[in-house]
């Protein structure tokens, strides 16, 4: 590899361009997670988590399925310190938006299914250091309480919530400005079409975990999506929840013209495909995931005019 930094290596790695850059995005609330992967469409972050996921895909069978074994994995825990790292640069741009009382469809081995989640409810078995106190979204809301922190959320050094928001975005937009936006100024900074596609299916149509790929010209997925039950502490009946996730299709697209509707259009037409397949790798016709539902959509990014904005959407 040379003297090429790490970014660079795997930027370079053609491992690293088979996977369409996917987000699981919000529906109620902005999401900075699509800000990462969507633009500009080139994201490292993406093809990290991307990369872990596809390996956990391929060896479902292996110990890596099993948590006893994978929570040794360094690349799980990164990955997993990368997902918190997100959370806090989301919060510090949006710190007026909180947690929601909601029903807990799944549960956990302290929650019972369909008690009410809030921001003060106990976090257990996780206890704060007088060993009696369990900890709460609210008690462990910023990680200053935790003493840590990361670099691209100065949040000790600049405490006013609209600068620090401000600050952040701007490092967002430095850090991963690998389109060149805002250091071209001959760029135009003005809307471009993007195209998505969303993946709804229900956890437990098959009885097991699945994987859903979806693809256009070649054999290898620009998509790939996992399907799990949700786990179950009393061994009774997994609850039927309905995941939904979106993934940009910039690669999937990359071939046509993404500002012409009737292009995209019939070249979906024509090459969007998906399989279904159990974890033994075996594929099952579509039509036995009745809850399966592919769906494509293009919406307006407005690029922002300057590093403290996020680009618009409509």
């Amino acid at each position: 590899m040379g003297t090429n930094t790490a970014n660079e290596d795997l930027a370079q790695d053609p491992t690293t361009f088979r996977f369409l850059n996917a987000a699981i995005l919000g529906t109620s609330q902005p999401d900075i997670q699509h800000h990462f992967t969507t633009w500009p469409p080139k994201s490292l972050l993406t093809p990290l988590s991307n990369i872990l996921m596809e390996l956990y895909t391929l060896l479902l069978e292996t110990h890596m399925s099993q948590l006893s074994h994978s929570e040794f994995d360094p690349m799980f825990w990164l990955h997993h310190a990368n997902v918190d790292r997100h959370f806090i640069i989301w919060q510090a741009i949006y710190s007026d938006v909180w947690m929601l009382p909601e029903s807990n469809l799944i549960g956990t081995f302290t929650i019972a299914p369909g008690d009410s989640d809030t921001s003060a409810s106990p976090l257990t078995p996780f206890y704060q250091p007088d060993r009696e106190t369990p900890w709460t979204s609210d008690a462990a809301r910023y990680t200053s309480t935790l003493g840590y922190s990361y670099a691209s959320v100065p949040d000790t050094i600049i405490t006013n919530a609209t600068e620090l928001s401000a600050n952040v975005t701007a490092n967002i937009n430095v850090l991963y400005n690998l389109e060149g936006v805002f250091s071209d100024p001959k760029r135009k900074r003005d809307e471009n079409r993007e195209w998505s596609v969303a993946i709804q299916a229900l956890s437990t149509a098959l009885g097991e975990r699945s994987t859903i790929r979806l693809y256009t010209e070649d054999s290898t997925p620009v998509v790939s999506f996992m399907c799990c039950p949700p786990p179950v502490a009393d061994g009774g009946n997994p609850p039927g929840l309905t995941y939904h996730n979106e993934f940009t299709s910039v690669d999937a697209v990359k071939a046509v013209d993404t500002s012409n509707i009737d292009d995209v259009v019939d070249f979906l037409k024509v090459n969007l495909r998906w399989t279904v397949n159990k974890t033994d790798g075996t594929v099952l016709p579509t039509e036995q995931v009745s809850s399966l539902l592919i769906t494509v959509q293009d919406e307006i990014v407005t690029h922002p005019a300057v590093e403290t904005e996020l680009p618009g959407r409509s």
